[in-house]
């Protein structure tokens, strides 16, 4: 469940506003719990100088502290992926799916140190799942050089039935 919020000062102008989701690009941990408003993560602001409008400038927080600038602001973004795929689109139990994330190409490229694949295997039934962490890679192209808005990896094959959870993280230079 999404919403808008907007800041607007004493004298009537717009300060800022957003548009946000729980939904893919947005961090979905920050789905809210309506029967337990004081639970759950919220989202918290990364960047005070990059627009509140793009979801990679936002994080889910457990700790929300609302009317305190957020420690540590993050100004070294880029902007969210242009697509994230899945392939094959239907993945059966001896298929190793391969995910791969592309980044327009007017992002800062030349800031990405490593992009990395978090994941689990939902069980229903168990909690803490252990979390894999894999590098992607980026493409290359005929001559052999990287292709730095595209990075994929190859999972390995998971049981029937299995719903598997992910995220992309990025590390940035500097």
């Amino acid at each position: 469940m999404g919403g808008e919020i907007a800041l607007i000062r004493q004298d009537g102008r717009l300060t800022d506003r957003v548009c946000y989701d729980d939904d893919f690009p947005w961090p979905s941990l920050a789905d809210g719990m309506e029967s337990h408003p004081k639970l759950g993560f919220s989202l918290r602001r990364n960047c005070d100088m990059e627009s509140g409008e793009l979801p990679g400038n936002w994080v889910a927080a457990e700790d929300p502290m609302p009317h305190i600038a957020n420690p540590g602001w993050d100004c070294g973004l880029l902007d969210g992926p242009q697509s994230v795929t899945v392939s094959p689109r239907k993945v059966v139990a001896s298929t190793t799916p391969v995910i791969s994330v592309q980044w327009p190409s007017a992002a800062r490229l030349d800031t990405i140190q490593n992009v990395i694949i978090e994941y689990f295997v939902d069980d229903h039934e168990t909690e803490n799942e252990t979390i894999s962490r894999l590098l992607m890679r980026p493409d290359v192209d005929t001559q052999g050089a990287e292709l730095r808005e595209r990075y994929a990896v190859t999972l390995p094959a998971f049981s029937a039935n299995s719903v598997v959870r992910f995220r992309i993280r990025l590390q940035l230079e500097g």
